[in-house]
């Protein structure tokens, strides 16, 4: 099973907890920051709720003793399978991890992905206040702070890699 197949059935078959500034309508379900806790670790998600439209993952995998990041932005210039960099920054803080440009039949486009990376330097921008922006080459996106403390609090918590 691909890792977002993965994650759309975690996400719809568990109970995600999120919160969000704005009020939500039901014609137009808006992403959350959300954890989810599971028997191997924790994610924690900006997506919108029991849905594939996730665009930041970061996966905490205690029993394997890894943490992963894939941000779902589009990279439309990059090959798949090419070395990038993935920058966030929030607050004064600021992160840099390689990854490589991924895809799969699910998602259609290319994104960026970096495996077994160091939490610690990549949790302390989700921490900061402020929105976090997050760049691979070309292709930027930007997430707000709203619900994130929550969120990120969780992780570190359920969170055992170090």
């Amino acid at each position: 099973m691909s890792l977002p197949a993965m994650i759309l059935t975690l996400m719809t078959a568990a109970s995600i907890t999120g919160s969000t500034a704005a009020a939500q309508t039901q014609s137009e379900p808006k992403p959350i920051w959300s954890l989810l806790k599971t028997d191997e670790g924790a994610s924690l998600m900006f997506a919108v709720p029991q849905s594939d439209d996730l665009a930041f993952f970061l996966l905490c995998n205690n029993k394997s003793k890894r943490v992963d990041l894939t941000v779902y932005e589009a990279m439309e210039t990059v090959q798949v399978g090419s070395p990038i960099t993935i920058e966030m920054a929030a607050g004064d803080q600021n992160s840099t991890v390689k990854g490589r440009a991924a895809t799969d039949e699910m998602m259609g486009f290319v994104y960026g992905q970096a495996r077994r990376i160091a939490p610690a330097p990549v949790l302390a921008v989700p921490r900061a206040k402020g929105e976090l922006t997050v760049k691979m080459g070309a292709s930027s996106a930007n997430y707000p702070e709203a619900g994130r403390a929550a969120a990120v609090a969780g992780f570190v918590r359920n969170c055992r890699v170090k």
